[in-house]
């Protein structure tokens, strides 16, 4: 953990900014001041149309936290949207960012308010149900459900959506909802970038005790040196799941080369597991050693550190 939150530190090469330089109107950046361990904050926060429903959900992880630990006085510059903020030379807390960029990491909005079965539950419940759930046939492909999220950008969801199995990317999100935890139904899973290379579910899919395949996007030319990460990268590293990166333009529809390349990749993992049982065996064993640490706890643990850590290394009264 330290070194994670280290790294994000560095990022401002040493620069520290004043309380001031962070007053800033932007429709994407949420503001909040801790001061005695009280929330201070514009209750009519005129917030980014797209995201409206996450600021209830930053107030609620910002309350439980100073509920648990004793915040030094801060001010925290929260961007609510999927990318990063880059605007600006300021310490701003992102959900993700890529390596090479200025940036500072905070929890998914969803950790403690994920819906299921029409009830709100937070990440440790969904574990529980994950871990409780046991399909009674397994199929043998490579699955992915969610959105047309990639359909203004790069088209990686919507271009795997036609491929034939063992490719198995589900984009149709009319009908009952699926819950999380069958995507225990299927042997190996897929992590696609969505609007922007990071996916809120990864979190979700190292509880389903199968092989994940995750396909994380950079862009050099925007000076990222490597993928998006979030909180819980820290945890979980690429001994625990497939990890195919790739530097490309994301917001662009892939090139026909690119997107060429990327399926093979996919496939050819498949096909190294699908002849290597024990290989899969012993991925999925050592991504569940390491889940047990990927807890609410843990999670309000890094960000009470990480959140001190700015505050005693970035700003000056």
């Amino acid at each position: 953990m330290n070194e994670f939150i280290h790294e994000q530190i560095d990022s401002y090469h040493g620069k520290k900014y004043k309380k001031s330089d962070l007053k800033i109107k932007d429709d994407k950046i949420f503001m909040v001041e801790i001061k005695n361990n009280k929330l201070i904050y514009n209750k009519n926060f005129k917030v980014y149309p797209a995201t409206p429903g996450r600021i209830p959900k930053i107030i609620n992880i910002l309350t439980l936290l100073v509920s648990k630990y004793s915040i030094t006085d801060t001010l925290l510059l929260i961007y609510t949207a999927d990318g990063y903020f880059w605007k600006k030379d300021i310490p701003v807390f992102n959900y993700a960012g890529p390596l090479g960029k200025q940036g500072l990491i905070f929890l998914n909005f969803d950790v403690l308010k994920f819906l299921l079965s029409d009830k709100i539950i937070d990440y440790d419940d969904v574990k529980l149900l994950c871990k409780k759930y046991e399909p009674a046939d397994i199929k043998n492909d490579m699955y992915f459900k969610g959105s047309s999220a990639s359909l203004g950008g790069n088209k990686i969801r919507e271009h795997l959506s036609k491929e034939p199995l063992p490719i198995h990317v589900d984009l149709n999100t009319q009908g009952p909802r699926e819950e999380i935890y069958k995507i225990k139904n299927h042997k190996y899973i897929l992590d696609l970038p969505g609007v922007k290379p990071q996916s809120l579910r990864l979190k979700y899919l190292y509880l389903m005790d199968r092989v994940i395949i995750r396909v994380s996007f950079y862009d050099s030319s925007m000076n990222e040196t490597s993928y998006w990460r979030q909180y819980y990268d820290f945890i979980m590293n690429d001994d625990d799941y497939i990890h195919l990166k790739y530097d490309v333009h994301y917001d662009k529809p892939l090139t026909k080369i690119e997107y060429i390349k990327i399926k093979k990749d996919i496939l050819k993992k498949y096909y190294e597991f699908e002849q290597n049982p024990k290989l899969y065996k012993d991925t999925v064993k050592n991504m569940n050693k390491k889940r047990r640490y990927l807890t609410v706890n843990n999670a309000f643990k890094y960000l009470y550190h990480v959140i001190e850590e700015y505050t005693h290394n970035l700003l000056i009264d």
